[in-house]
């Protein structure tokens, strides 16, 4: 019998490996690691009040940089994780991924700046985004390294990566308010730490499977850019569908207001996490099943992953709504009381986005792009045309309910079309 020396030992030795885990090993490293990583995010945006001693002015300019975030995320990324991972014929190197990553990290910082002093209503606001892409930067860059390591099916780097970047995201900004530090300099601080571990962590990790060093030819750049700018599109456009309509609230109700509702519905994005990140191990198997051509193969996994999204949601759904009000007043104190109520809806549009991105992702694995941008531009016209009338009507609520309804909208469409354009390959027709 192995001893339990002997067992981690092995245990060790296997994870210095380069053997493929199984799709259930993958789906729960990756689903702990990526709901600590964003279970400490939140964290951030509940110290940054308290240890600010109740001022939700500061709440409110971390929620605001957040805001902006979700424009250069989508930029600089720029929809590759998906299509990285169901390349299952090799189509670009990792170099080439890499190559390109770094192109469209520059691009959509500049963009980002350019969108945030444009419509930033406070230019006071202006250094506490750019400290915070700062971090997404490194953020964007780690990505393009995960899905290198998702495809060759070891998702523990990945998970024990998310944990360390976790730690140093809560202990970086929280020691450093503690030691009388600004916003400013805890979000520098944070950044800085989780670059030491996409240095010394997983650029050695990733080495195992293929080279680092970025490469990529303009022609290769231009084809990428070309190939994926629905997925980028609709990446984007997805983003915009939460973050319109709560800069909307910001600027026509003020910074406050904005830092309380962000202060309850933050913690939502674990449910929105955890389901994406139990089917993100999926894509690749996805991919393969389609490539394959097996009838009723696709479509029985397909439908299999949907309603594991679909059942965890429900679950965190309602867990997190007995449990959430009674957490957030002793987290915040009695003065958070009166907006509890928002967190059932919160939870409900965060899972309708879990699922729109299910389906947006299922759309890249069979290669047609172009639906995922038609579903998320229903959506934002549906929520950015309801947001103004809910919110005058029903003022928080209404932010709930503007993004439940433009989300809900982008869901029956995208299913609607993975079910036809299933049905014609499972044909033959496609």
């Amino acid at each position: 019998m192995t001893s339990p020396v002997g067992m981690v030992r092995d245990l060790w030795r296997h994870h210095r490996g380069a053997e493929p885990l199984s799709l259930a090993e993958n789906t729960l490293w990756n689903a702990v690691g990526s709901v600590f990583y964003q279970g400490c995010v939140w964290v951030i945006t509940v110290l940054v009040v308290v240890l600010s001693q109740g001022d939700y002015g500061a709440g409110g300019a971390l929620a605001y940089a957040m805001t902006i975030g979700t424009v250069f995320t989508p930029l600089a990324t720029y929809g590759i994780r998906p299509v990285q991972v169901s390349d299952v014929h090799d189509e670009y190197s990792l170099s080439n991924y890499v190559g390109f990553r770094l192109v469209t990290m520059t691009c959509a910082a500049v963009l980002s700046l350019a969108y945030a002093t444009l419509t930033t209503a406070d230019p006071a606001l202006l250094p506490t985004v750019i400290c915070f892409l700062a971090f997404k930067a490194d953020e964007a860059f780690s990505t393009v390294l995960y899905a290198a390591e998702q495809k060759a099916g070891r998702m523990d780097y990945v998970g024990i990566s998310q944990v360390l970047r976790g730690i140093c995201v809560v202990g970086g900004f929280a020691g450093t308010l503690l030691l009388g530090g600004s916003l400013l300099v805890a979000l520098l601080v944070m950044a800085g730490l989780c670059l030491c571990v996409t240095l010394f962590y997983d650029l050695p990790h990733t080495r195992k499977f293929a080279p680092v060093r970025p490469l990529i030819s303009r022609e290769q750049a231009l084809t990428l850019a070309r190939t994926c700018l629905p997925v980028v599109s609709a990446t984007l456009v997805s983003g915009l569908i939460v973050s319109v309509v709560r800069q909307y609230f910001g600027n026509a109700y003020g910074e406050e207001a904005l830092g309380y509702y962000a202060s309850v519905a933050t913690p939502s994005v674990i449910v929105q996490v955890l389901a994406e990140y139990l089917y993100a191990p999926a894509l690749t198997p996805l991919a393969e099943k389609w490539s394959d051509g097996a009838p009723g193969e696709f479509t029985r996994f397909m439908l299999k992953i949907f309603a594991l999204v679909v059942d965890v949601a429900g679950a965190a759904v309602l867990a997190l709504s007995l449990a959430g009000g009674p957490l957030l007043t002793r987290l915040y104190g009695l003065s958070i009381e009166p907006y509890v109520h928002l967190l059932p809806m919160v939870l409900v549009g965060t899972s309708l986005t879990a699922l729109l991105w299910y389906f947006m992702d299922v759309l890249v694995a069979i290669r047609h792009f172009g639906d995922q941008l038609v579903a998320c531009l229903l959506a934002l016209a549906v929520s950015a045309g309801t947001m103004v009338p809910f919110t005058a009507a029903f003022y928080m609520d209404g932010v709930n309910f503007a993004i439940c309804a433009g989300l809900g909208t982008g869901v029956a469409f995208a299913f609607w079309r993975v079910v036809v354009l299933t049905r014609a390959h499972e044909a033959g027709r496609a």
